[in-house]
């Protein structure tokens, strides 16, 4: 407890030097989490399909409107396919898609006037592999006895996780009713898979495959979106077509190339505006993050830079102010290398402190408005980050007090005075 004291009391006497370090260090952390968060969104989508983009097969997007369906059968009367269907026509080793309910007018919610409610209907893979961030609640159970479902807190305030909703479904040449209880709000930054980027800011790459509610809705204003499991809607609501909104083809490795590319020929023209081959997606995906990381070197190294030079400096100052202090110390019983604990209890105290008010800095900044431009992730990876810089800063911070008090002594110092 005395060194603890003693580390409180020098860090007053040097109120200007630590005020500085202080700040630096702060800055230090919050730019580093920004930074790590922007690598974390792009990885957590990356690895979400990763296992589908290393298989063989393709990546097929069909139009919203139509879905996949015959093309000389007439709108009404078409069939909107299953994975089964789509399956059995393409003859893939097996398909993973997003159904969805036709966003022209099929489903109709009466509280929001009449405006039509586009839902998208998750498989068991897509359930376990693709989940949004959420604002609160969970995500969507598989097996429930419910039809369950996150909603989009974009434009729409007076949902919330628990409440029910009465879905009128007008599909031709029927009107059917069901209910859908919500269980979670997505956040408005958080990525979703389905929603595809335009392809000119995205290019041929996972990026494609995700958007944003925020920038989704941009395109669709007052338009709340829902996902939902297309296993539970099956079991609950079997009547009820859906039609096919985009899916992962996928093949064994020893399928032939051509074989493929023949089949990928074949879904597109169940009127699919988007057909790419997954192994160019993963190749390109690839490329795209590791620029990104190259992209973003340059910061890390100046970060690391003004930390190193930050921890050196204040410690060394500190450090020299206070020499003869740890001389009279010495005098009354502490031993000389103990000094250099001093000045790490000194550093841990400032890092501490500056990484509470960073993260508390942080949270604020994710319950403000700016969460819409800056999106903060916090999950293991930014901890342990965090708390690397941590460790960093206490290692630089003990080099220069180490040196010091190794080239002199308590009696020099006294006998300087």
């Amino acid at each position: 407890m005395t060194l603890f004291n003693t580390a409180l009391h020098n860090l007053k006497k040097d109120v200007v030097i630590n005020i500085i370090g202080f700040v630096q260090l702060i800055a230090v952390f919050l730019v580093s989490a920004v930074m790590i968060s922007a690598i974390s969104i792009r990885y957590v989508s990356y690895n979400a399909v990763k296992g589908f983009l290393s298989q063989k097969g393709f990546y097929i997007v069909f139009d919203p409107l139509l879905g996949a369906r015959d093309l000389d059968v007439d709108l009404l009367e078409g069939i909107f396919y299953s994975e089964d269907a789509l399956n059995t026509r393409v003859n893939a080793d097996s398909v993973v898609s997003v159904q969805a309910a036709d966003a022209a007018g099929l489903i109709d919610y009466p509280i929001t006037s009449g405006s039509a409610i586009p839902i998208s209907f998750y498989d068991n893979e897509l359930l376990s592999k693709c989940k949004p961030r959420l604002k609160s609640g969970r995500w969507i159970k598989q097996g429930s006895d419910k039809l369950e479902a996150v909603v989009t807190d974009n434009y729409v305030t007076d949902w919330r996780v628990g409440d029910t909703l009465v879905l009128d479904v007008v599909q031709y040449p029927d009107r059917r009713i069901i209910e859908v209880e919500i269980v979670g709000i997505v956040e408005g930054n958080s990525e979703i898979f389905g929603y595809h980027r335009p392809r000119d800011g995205s290019g041929d790459t996972f990026r494609y495959l995700f958007d944003t509610p925020n920038s989704y809705n941009l395109n669709h204003p007052n338009r709340p979106t829902m996902i939902s499991s297309s296993e539970a809607l099956g079991q609950l609501f079997p009547e009820l077509q859906t039609r096919t909104d985009c899916a992962f083809f996928l093949f064994n490795d020893d399928t032939p190339d051509e074989e493929i590319k023949q089949k990928a020929m074949l879904a597109g023209g169940l009127n699919g505006m988007v057909v790419d081959d997954l192994n160019d997606l993963n190749e390109n995906s690839k490329i795209y993050l590791r620029d990104e990381l190259l992209t973003l070197m340059p910061v890390i190294v100046i970060l690391l830079i003004l930390l190193v030079v930050s921890a050196i400096s204040v410690s060394a100052i500190a450090t020299r102010r206070r020499l003869k202090d740890y001389a009279k110390y010495y005098v009354l019983g502490l031993r000389w290398q103990q000094c250099a604990v001093v000045n790490l209890l000194q550093a841990l105290i400032t890092g501490v402190a500056a990484l509470v008010i960073s993260v508390a800095a942080l949270f604020v900044v994710s319950l403000t408005p700016l969460s819409k431009t800056i999106t903060i992730i916090f999950n293991a990876g930014l901890v342990l980050s965090l708390l690397g810089i941590l460790a960093l800063y206490l290692v630089f911070s003990m080099i220069m007090p180490l040196l010091m008090l190794r080239s002199t002594t308590p009696k020099a110092l006294l006998q300087s005075e």
